[in-house]
């Protein structure tokens, strides 16, 4: 079986609405991940944090996980999770591993 990492962010501060936000981020992917056969390892997020900042606790766990695990893919529901304009150095390794559910027109039911 096929294994991924799924990864879930908001930039607004915690409160009911960014708990909301981010737990239908994690349910699209993992619903995702189970219609296509995708073991998912592992899920990380970050609330409250900028897709500027390289640094966020949720993506450093990330990497750190995907340097000493296969995994065949990195599940987002759109790459503005993962980073904003140009992907960072820190994700390069990775690119041909991300699955962006918005923009590479994959099914989300």
């Amino acid at each position: 079986m096929r294994q991924a990492v799924i990864y879930c962010r908001v930039d607004a501060p915690i409160n009911e609405f960014t708990k909301t936000a981010i737990s239908a981020q994690e349910n699209m992917l993992r619903k995702y991940a189970h219609k296509n056969g995708i073991s998912i390892k592992k899920c990380y997020k970050d609330v409250g944090c900028s897709a500027f900042d390289a640094e966020r606790p949720g993506i450093q766990e990330l990497l750190r996980y995907t340097q000493s695990e296969p995994i065949d893919f990195v599940i987002v529901g759109n790459r503005s999770r993962l980073y904003r304009d140009t992907i960072p150095d820190t994700l390069k390794d990775l690119s041909k591993k991300i699955i962006s559910l918005s923009e590479d027109n994959y099914e989300r039911e």
